[in-house]
């Protein structure tokens, strides 16, 4: 295929927070395309230290957890103990 280019990333010493989604976009004066895959990283979890956080009383609150690793069984939330009620989304 005449024009064919081929582009790499290259990541050595793959660590766990290396993982998630790649993209990888071509552009031309016709236009522009792009693919994204997953890469997954074996390892234990890690995760982002997170910051502290203010909020005003009777307001709603969002607290985020990333975190990195492959495969993810679980992903609890304590305070003292295990808080069961939550509205919880991972994504």
């Amino acid at each position: 295929m005449q024009g064919r280019v081929v582009s790499y990333v290259n990541i050595t010493s793959v660590r766990v927070e290396d993982g998630g989604e790649y993209e990888c976009h071509a552009r031309s004066s016709v236009g522009i395309v792009s693919h994204a895959a997953r890469l997954n990283v074996y390892g234990l979890p890690y995760i982002r230290p997170m910051k502290d956080v203010s909020a005003v009383a009777g307001e709603s609150l969002m607290l985020r957890c990333h975190v990195a690793g492959y495969p993810i069984d679980t992903i609890t939330w304590h305070r003292g103990q295990i808080l069961k009620h939550l509205i919880m989304h991972i994504s």
